[in-house]
């Protein structure tokens, strides 16, 4: 059986890169997490496809789509208040759940005092 091989292995390191500047290095190991190891090393392989043209372009489509899913920032959540109605309606059922369990009591104490 003929093999050949066709694997793709993409190394970038990061901390050393002169393309981004200090703050943005930090950010994007931050973000890559996993992909990049302690040296800031980012390892990406395809061996995927028989041909390796196709895992090259498979590699740096892959890189690309790190890479700006890496840079966009997540959106900055604000806290929400509840509404009126639910915390009135909160409240509502934890009295409700309240009654349910008072009112469980009640036989149990009927039976053990003798009044059965």
């Amino acid at each position: 059986m003929n093999k050949v091989n066709t694997k793709v292995t993409l190394r970038w390191d990061i901390r050393h890169s002169k393309r981004i500047n200090g703050p943005e290095k930090k950010y994007l190991i931050k973000r890559l997490g996993n992909r990049v190891n302690k040296q800031g090393v980012m390892l990406i392989s395809s061996q995927g496809s028989r041909s390796q043209i196709i895992n090259k372009q498979h590699v740096l489509t892959l890189l690309e789509q790190l890479l700006n899913l890496a840079a966009t920032r997540p959106k900055h959540r604000r806290p929400t208040s509840p509404t009126k109605t639910s915390i009135i309606n909160r409240l509502k059922s934890k009295k409700q759940l309240s009654m349910k369990k008072q009112r469980r009591g009640e036989g149990r104490h009927l039976k053990d005092n003798g009044f059965d």
